[in-house]
């Protein structure tokens, strides 16, 4: 149990490298779209922009997390095949957890800190769009 925990705990250090990295760049990039798309007399095309360009940026921050937790999972033989390893990853990440696809008992612990990441995660990005939106509404006033 130890070595999972400690095993997941990188793993989720790991992908939070990612996802601050992608915000880091999200920002900088989102400041630019709004500078280019501001004509000073309305904010909803830079609003649109800022906010495309975010999603596209938490969707690829958040797909890079689950591949990681995939082939962890898969290089661990806790799933037989990369597929599975994906699909599981994915549904635990979003904290959905169907339930049709499950690790055995030694793994059980593991698996449990893909959904403490999602949940870190979208705690994150949540806070990332809400930046987005504030300095988007800031420079309209």
């Amino acid at each position: 149990m130890f070595i999972q925990i400690l095993i997941g705990s990188i793993t989720i250090l790991l992908t939070m490298a990612v996802m601050v990295g992608f915000v880091g760049v999200s920002i900088r990039f989102c400041h630019r779209l709004e500078q280019h798309f501001d004509d000073g007399h309305t904010w909803n095309k830079s609003l649109f922009a800022s906010l495309s360009a975010a999603v596209i940026m938490v969707l690829s921050a958040n797909t890079i997390c689950i591949w990681i937790w995939a082939t962890l999972l898969r290089i661990l033989n806790v799933f037989p095949t990369f597929e599975s390893a994906v699909y599981f990853s994915l549904i635990s990440f979003t904290t959905v957890g169907y339930g049709d696809l499950v690790a055995e008992e030694s793994w059980r612990v593991l698996t449990a800190f893909v959904s403490i990441n999602g949940l870190l995660a979208f705690g994150i990005f949540t806070a990332f769009m809400i930046q987005v939106i504030s300095q988007s509404t800031d420079q309209s006033k």
